[in-house]
């Protein structure tokens, strides 16, 4: 069944066409405006160079590698402009996008171009700015990963995306294209990769949940961006997916694990969310925010940082989020929160100290509380709360809420 799925993810000879073509201007177009830069280096990266790119979700990234004399000023202002120039001169769409310093995002013929300078380095250990060690990742996966394990990489790439975390950016906080590419690599198979020690998955206190050492750099680990929830669930559907394996004559079970669909749309996620919570009997809100960048990197950031602070607002009152969940279109966050109840009890209990704490803090407790009693060898009290309604809560912080029930 694996052939079905390669034969619906692998990019047909007119869309690799298509790409090879558009390389070519835009490489041809970046010659003509960079000629004074004679030193000047245009290298084609990226997973359609490498072979590795998924059907429909083909992109290109060109980097234009200059003398390393050059200051970094200059990728700012002149150097940057010229990029520009070269790419609407073949008529493409452009913006200005950030990574150690500004590129250039484009859109030409329905493909979308990334267009980055960085400074032509030896090897990953000179590199000047972050972006130096890409050209050396394209050399490294061309050179080792070999014709016969593309498509590996792409049923690994299809898997990861069908469960959302594929993507290092804040969207998907997941794998990235290259450590798909470098996991095949050492593994040799998307089922040896599943089988792998990466599913063995344990808690620890470490912050990055995952380490693999990129070989071009062995001081960056590729795996940073991968978040502890996209972790565990890569290492939880892969366990189901090694389970069912051997047993899946049904062709639909087998296929739903490499899910090949859009992203549903907006209006078709909130009657979704608000069915799975109403078929539950869970009562919730719907809040909405809308942000002022144009890039996306930031606005999934600040969704993510007003979701945690969201949920941590409603908890820290004494209510429990039973379900959640937030999606971004376009510009607009949308966040969903379902709650096991939403009124509470006007009082709630405090725990105060052991009873044997000293008697400065001892007295300096019972003085703060009128009305005391002592449960458990502590001293405990019950205080009125500010909000025995959640739907009060969430009103008085976010006027966008709605709420289902």
């Amino acid at each position: 069944m694996f052939e079905k799925i390669l034969k619906q993810i692998t990019p047909s000879e007119e869309e690799m066409c298509k790409i090879s073509r558009i390389t070519k201007e835009v490489v041809q177009s970046l010659k003509e405006e960079m000629w004074e830069y004679y030193n000047a280096e245009i290298v084609p990266v990226g997973s359609a160079v490498k072979g590795t790119n998924l059907a429909g979700n083909s992109d290109i990234d060109i980097f234009v590698k200059f003398d390393v004399r050059i200051p970094e000023e200059k990728f700012k202002g002149e150097i940057h402009n010229t990029l520009k120039k070269a790419l609407e001169n073949i008529g493409a769409s452009t913006e200005t996008n950030y990574a150690s310093h500004p590129y250039v995002k484009a859109k030409y013929d329905g493909i979308d171009l990334d267009i980055c300078p960085c400074y032509n380095v030896p090897n990953a250990e000179h590199i000047i700015s972050a972006v130096d060690r890409t050209p050396f990742h394209t050399e490294f996966v061309n050179k080792y990963l070999g014709d016969y394990r593309k498509p590996q990489v792409r049923l690994l790439k299809q898997f990861l995306k069908a469960h959302g975390i594929y993507g290092a950016n804040e969207k998907y906080q997941g794998f990235s294209g290259y450590l798909c590419e470098l996991l095949i690599i050492r593994y040799g198979s998307f089922i040896n990769v599943l089988r792998s020690e990466l599913c063995e998955y344990r808690f620890n206190n470490d912050y990055v949940p995952i380490k693999y050492l990129d070989p071009v750099d062995l001081n960056r680990n590729v795996a940073a961006a991968v978040s502890r929830d996209a972790y565990a669930k890569f290492v939880a559907v892969s366990r189901i997916f090694l389970n069912e394996h051997c047993e899946m004559d049904d062709e639909e079970v087998f296929l739903k694990f490499f899910n090949i669909e859009e992203d549903i749309q907006e209006m078709s996620f909130l009657m979704h969310s608000i069915n799975h919570f109403y078929l539950r009997g869970i009562n919730g809100t719907i809040i909405t925010s809308k942000s002022d960048s144009d890039n996306e990197e930031v606005i999934y950031s600040t969704a993510r940082k007003e979701f945690k602070k969201m949920k941590w607002l409603v908890e820290n009152e004494g209510f429990k989020i039973i379900d959640s969940v937030f999606k971004v279109y376009d510009k607009r966050a949308i966040f969903v929160l379902g709650y096991e109840v939403s009124t509470l009890p006007k009082y709630k209990k405090v725990e105060g100290p052991p009873i044997d704490v000293g008697k400065k803090a001892f007295f300096a407790w019972i003085d703060k509380h009128e009305q005391y009693y002592i449960e458990d060898g502590k001293l405990v009290t019950q205080v009125e709360r500010k909000y025995t309604n959640v739907y009060d809560l969430i009103d008085e912080h976010y006027s966008s809420a709605e709420r289902f029930i």
